[in-house]
């Protein structure tokens, strides 16, 4: 059941991801105006007391993404590394204040050739705009405060996008931006390395039981796989974003969520590959049921219980140390209520850790 339900994590982690910006809009509570026939969404962005800032949405004909912002040190800091590579229009205003996250080779050039847009832009950042980005279908312009009612803003922005929307050199090909399908690839394996993981911590969580012979050999294994896993994909996150201007910003929050993430999914995907594609016969290993314990527990959530069967192994295999102490599921320990005998299947496992198929009793 684990497993149906950390590969149904991965999945909706993985549609939150694409549909994050469509559910966010649906949830945010927008207005709407209407400036010289073109519908404008409102969105405040608010603390307990007051309006933290205020985000300005239109549609936009002009499949490509791009995202200007101020210049950062950080910006700066990747573009030093190599890791960042900013198209620069000519404009030194332009250019020294703001920079340009895109790879569109037609935004590029309308940004180079019309230096009326580069002035509407300016005027929004020198206005402290937090941000002016499109995702393809939306321009959303983003400022401090709340500048809801301010209708010069509203007016320039239907400007620009009037401005974009009749540029009939701006049609976009599938190759214009490359960064949009890498970027989906990598941020769609990211969130559902982040969804298995999260999957993986609930089940340690609510279904305490031993499913390996050796669960802290196990766990160190994985710990050490998933340490592998996660330098081998910040590599290849590096060697495919590596040269673009938005790629830096995708490495950071590749870095950030696998690091915290991978461990964790490290050891679930050694215990669920060990388990879920172990096709060998079992050993069979019979035991004397020697007590049965079952302990209760404490926590700010309320109670629950533990169980353990404790055994006398006569004559188990050789080179398979099976503990004396199991703790399982009330299930099997229902099952060994009026037992003295266990016959338990142990599978060997596909990675060679050893774990519990099945428990019967007599």
């Amino acid at each position: 059941m684990w497993i149906l339900f950390k590969l149904i994590a991965i999945g909706l982690s993985a549609l939150a991801r694409i549909f994050s910006k469509q559910i966010f809009l649906s949830l945010s509570g927008k207005q709407e105006s209407i400036v010289a026939g073109n519908k404008i969404y409102i969105i405040k962005h608010r603390s307990k007391s007051s309006v933290l800032a205020t985000s300005f949405i239109v549609d936009l004909a002009f499949p490509a993404q791009f995202k200007l912002t101020n210049e950062v040190g950080s910006d700066s800091f990747f573009k030093n590394l190599g890791l960042a590579k900013e198209f620069q229009t000519g404009d030194p205003e332009f250019d020294d204040l703001i920079y340009i996250a895109s790879d569109s080779k037609s935004f590029f050039r309308k940004l180079t050739g019309d230096p009326t847009l580069r002035k509407t832009i300016l005027k929004f950042f020198v206005s402290d705009a937090i941000h002016l980005k499109s995702d393809g279908r939306q321009l959303i312009l983003k400022l401090p405060g709340d500048c809801s009612q301010n209708q010069e803003i509203k007016n320039e922005l239907i400007a620009l996008k009037d401005s974009i929307n009749r540029d009939r050199t701006l049609r976009v090909g599938f190759l214009d931006d490359p960064f949009v399908w890498k970027a989906f690839i990598t941020e769609t394996l990211v969130w559902s390395f982040f969804g298995y993981a999260s999957a993986g911590f609930m089940e340690w969580s609510f279904n305490r039981q031993d499913y390996h012979l050796d669960g802290m050999y196990l766990f160190q294994q994985g710990i050490i796989f998933g340490l592998l896993c996660l330098v081998f994909f910040f590599l290849v996150v590096i060697l495919v974003f590596r040269g673009s201007s938005r790629g830096h910003r995708i490495i950071i929050e590749s870095a950030l969520l696998i690091g915290l993430c991978m461990p964790i999914a490290g050891v679930n995907m050694l215990s669920d590959l060990n388990i879920n594609l172990d096709s060998q016969p079992s050993i069979i290993v019979h035991g004397q049921i020697i007590n049965k314990e079952k302990r209760e527990h404490r926590s700010k959530n309320g109670r629950y219980y533990t169980y353990y069967l404790y055994f006398n192994f006569d004559g188990a295999p050789s080179g398979l140390n099976v503990p004396k102490c199991i703790q399982v599921d009330p299930d099997v320990f229902n099952s060994a209520s009026q037992a003295s005998i266990a016959k338990i299947e142990v599978g060997p496992g596909f990675m060679g850790h050893p774990w519990y198929r099945s428990f019967s009793f007599d």
